[in-house]
């Protein structure tokens, strides 16, 4: 959809804004791409500060407690074992121990490999964040552009001598919008008879009368081969 803004007639200076499409698509990705690019350079600043030792030494209390609990889910689970060999438990009462021990262990497992990427530092981490931000960057600074590229503007000055679309309308990649005329360098283009041409090459320029009024034109000559 198209907003026009000059109409058949009007003089427009250069940059003079023509028409408008329609950007709600485009400002609606704007604001998404930049929410999540300022996430992700939060998170950058947070992996370049690296983290605090407050924080090592909560996780590291943490890995404690589940090693305690995970030596005595082992123990349940081996003590399961030999009860169930002796028909003393059900199958059920030993898989609930062996599961329980396996939970443990799985969340012992996945906090120490957090605890030793801190303590080895998140240099990849800042690398592949620092990407992660540059690619955003680069994605909202093309939205940007598109959307500087829904206002059509003179690229010079002159007057609007054609107007080919409604407001409202749809327009496609390659449409003419406006016809415009320059208001200043305007050209005359005039065929004379070749015995003539030597009258011409010997003038440096022509008063033209158009309509009622006098212009006086430099003389630029065409000679086709």
């Amino acid at each position: 959809m198209i907003e026009c803004l000059v109409d058949e007639g009007d003089t427009v200076e250069p940059g003079a804004p023509l028409a408008r499409l329609e950007s709600d698509r485009l400002a609606a990705e704007q604001a998404q791409t930049e929410a999540k690019l300022s996430q992700a350079q939060a998170r950058l600043d947070e992996l370049v500060a690296g983290p605090r030792a407050q924080t090592i030494s909560s996780m590291r209390e943490q890995v404690a407690e589940l090693t305690a609990l995970r030596d005595l889910a082992l123990a349940k689970k081996e003590r399961s074992d030999k009860l169930h060999e002796k028909g003393a438990i059900t199958d059920q009462d030993q898989e609930q121990y062996y599961f329980d021990y396996l939970s443990i262990e799985s969340r012992l497992s996945s906090l120490k490999e957090q605890l030793n990427e801190l303590k080895k530092g998140p240099a990849e981490q800042i690398k592949a964040q620092q990407g992660m931000v540059q690619e955003l960057e680069a994605e909202l600074n093309a939205i940007k552009i598109d959307i500087e590229d829904t206002l059509l503007t003179a690229p010079f000055a002159g007057t609007i001598i054609a107007r080919d679309i409604d407001e409202g309308e749809v327009v496609t990649a390659g449409q003419m919008v406006f016809e415009l005329i320059e208001d200043q360098n305007l050209e005359i283009w005039v065929g004379v008879p070749v015995e003539l041409s030597s009258d011409v090459l010997s003038q440096d320029s022509f008063a033209i009368t158009i309509g009622e009024e006098l212009y006086r034109w430099n003389v630029s000559v065409y000679c086709p081969v």
